[in-house]
């Protein structure tokens, strides 16, 4: 794969990168069209850009450069805002694809023969010292298109403050190793030594440009000529005319050629990848991430240490359904301990309905009124402790006032908490299901219960009492009756025994009994599934349950966030690295 192809590749991958951000973060990223460099020039070809202030001597250099006059140097300079092109007539559409050059090119074209010129197309570029806002949108259009800048100012001019914000601002996106800083008129130098002056002018030239230079660009260094455009036989010795002529037109192989395009591109590659990086603020953003876990971790203790959520807590734990599947277990195996009464526990049937009934009752008292002040009177301490929570992370974000971090952070509306809320109750009750499994009674113990002997005389014994032994005792004991007759009346009384109203009265009274045994023996099963879950309660294990899984809850946006800024950081590192290596590609 070619170099060309390579760079394409990656701006294709960096602006799929940049669609991506600004789809999320639209308030941050603003993904930007990649420069034209590519469109339409020959590949032979180098187009090389002017730019300067007014009367700074741009159409005297390009007439010296020519070796005779191809420019007027009375172009209509400040006020014009269009480009000057000057092409071989061998070349005269070979910019004709170069969108941001050619909408403003001026109508007439310069048209030359000069063979030292014939693969640099150059551009005069407006005066970037101009009144017209117009000149200086121009000029930036037209210099992502270039591959060749040549910073033109005088001796006179060179320490203005217009000419310095431009250098600073267009320095980034290009490499500076294509840049070319001129100073002219240097035989307009007014000295004694004028060798010496011209030296300490090149120092602080050069001086002055590096700094305005700053950081921007790639990590070379653009090259600085003093000379002067007036003819050959008026320039001094200092003058470097020639030697800026001869790296100007130069004939570069096509290889050199493509390197000096592709050294551009890299750059402005490395630069929008630079102002992406910093957009993103990787950095700050997890460091807020984790500021933002420990302040939340810092707000849940402290909302736990209130009695109210203490006391809201500890009733989700002692209303949970585990509690009440406990105590069924352990009705079950009650009854299974005792003779008759596991056969029997359909007498329970006619009151199983009854606590669902009254739930059902209090769900319908509960949902009396509607629309928000409904919702608010049936909001419990532990939603309002969650919400109090997300209030004060919202309170923390509003202070915050990069925009970078403001935009990926998300708020948490009620319907969240309360989902938050379902799902910490959902892992209360697993984590007390847990705790409570080693409690409940063995499925084993349910197939051979252990049926003792007081246990089966008061199943047996009003089995035997109310129907047979109740009556003939009482007929026995009669002492109004003369024991002479107490052969006949048991004979009476048996008869009487055999009787359908004697046996039903003794069936009610046996099934009345039994049926206090049953509702005795559940709710001891009830009390101590309760007092096993009080036991629970006492201990910390809840405790520390609920405060790691309050703080997951409420912070699994930060999770979220974290992945996703780590997703970015590792894309934007990978492109970093395809630009390391178009660097070494590009010398």
């Amino acid at each position: 794969m070619s170099l060309s192809e390579d760079i394409f590749q990656l701006e294709r991958r960096l602006q799929k990168f940049e669609a991506q951000l600004e789809s999320r973060y639209p308030d941050r990223i603003r993904r930007l069209a990649l420069a034209s460099r590519r469109a339409g020039v020959p590949e032979d070809l180098l187009t090389v850009g002017l730019v300067g202030g007014t009367g700074v001597g741009k159409s005297s250099l390009i007439n010296a450069l020519a070796g005779r006059e191809i420019s007027a140097t009375s172009s209509r300079r400040p006020t014009t805002d269009r480009i000057i092109p000057y092409l071989h007539r061998d070349r005269m559409s070979a910019v004709d694809h170069m969108d941001s050059i050619v909408k403003n090119l001026s109508r007439e074209r310069a048209v030359h023969d000069v063979e030292g010129l014939r693969y640099l197309a150059l551009f005069d570029l407006p005066d970037i010292d101009s009144s017209a806002e117009k000149n200086a949108t121009v000029v930036r259009e037209a210099l992502q298109s270039l591959d060749l800048v040549v910073w033109v100012t005088s001796i006179t001019k060179f320490a203005d403050r217009v000419f310095h914000d431009w250098i600073g601002e267009q320095s980034s996106g290009m490499n500076l190793a294509n840049f070319v800083f001129v100073l002219n008129k240097v035989d307009e130098i007014a000295d004694p030594d004028p060798q010496a002056a011209a030296r300490q002018l090149h120092e602080n030239f050069r001086s002055s440009v590096m700094e305005s230079l700053g950081a921007g660009g790639l990590s070379a260094e653009p090259r600085f000529f003093l000379v002067s455009a007036a003819p050959r036989a008026e320039r001094s010795a200092a003058d470097q005319f020639e030697a800026f002529r001869d790296f100007l037109l130069t004939e570069r192989d096509q290889r050199e050629v493509a390197k000096i395009k592709s050294s551009n591109r890299g750059a402005e590659l490395e630069s929008r990848h630079q102002h992406l990086v910093e957009a993103l603020a990787f950095d700050e953003r997890l460091e807020w991430i984790d500021g933002d876990s420990t302040f939340t971790e810092e707000r849940v203790l402290a909302e736990l240490d209130r009695e109210d959520v203490q006391d809201a807590l500890q009733k989700v734990l002692r209303e949970s359904p585990v509690q009440a599947a406990m105590a069924r277990d352990d009705f079950r195996a009650s009854l299974a301990s005792w003779p008759i009464l596991p056969q029997l526990g359909f007498l329970l049937a006619p009151f199983r309905g009854i606590p669902k009934l009254l739930q059902q009752i209090a769900l319908l008292a509960r949902l009396e009124g509607t629309g928000e002040s409904a919702l608010k009177k049936r909001r419990d301490p532990l939603f309002e402790a969650m919400r109090r929570i997300e209030d004060d992370r919202r309170r923390r974000r509003s202070r915050i006032k990069d925009p970078r971090l403001e935009a990926v952070l998300s708020n948490k509306n009620d319907a969240a908490i309360e989902t938050h809320r379902t799902r910490l109750q959902n892992e209360c009750d697993a984590k007390l299901d847990e705790a409570l499994a080693e409690k409940r009674p063995d499925s084993r113990s349910q197939r051979k219960p252990k049926k003792g002997f007081v246990k089966s005389v008061l199943i047996w014994l009003p089995l035997i009492w109310f129907p047979l032994l109740q009556p003939l005792l009482q007929t026995i004991l009669n002492p109004e009756h003369d024991l002479s007759t107490l052969p006949l009346r048991l004979v009476h009384r048996l008869v009487r025994i055999t009787g359908a109203t004697h046996l039903l009265v003794s069936l009610l009274f046996v099934v009345v009994l039994y049926a206090a045994y049953v509702l005795i023996l559940r709710a001891l099963s009830w009390a101590r599934a309760a007092r096993e879950c009080r036991k629970l309660l006492e201990t910390d294990w809840w405790t520390t349950t609920l405060r790691e899984r309050f703080h997951a809850v409420l912070t699994s946006e930060n999770k979220s966030l974290r992945s996703s800024v780590n997703e970015e950081q590792s894309e934007a590192s990978q492109i970093l690295g395809e630009l390391n290596a178009l660097k070494e590609k590009t010398g």
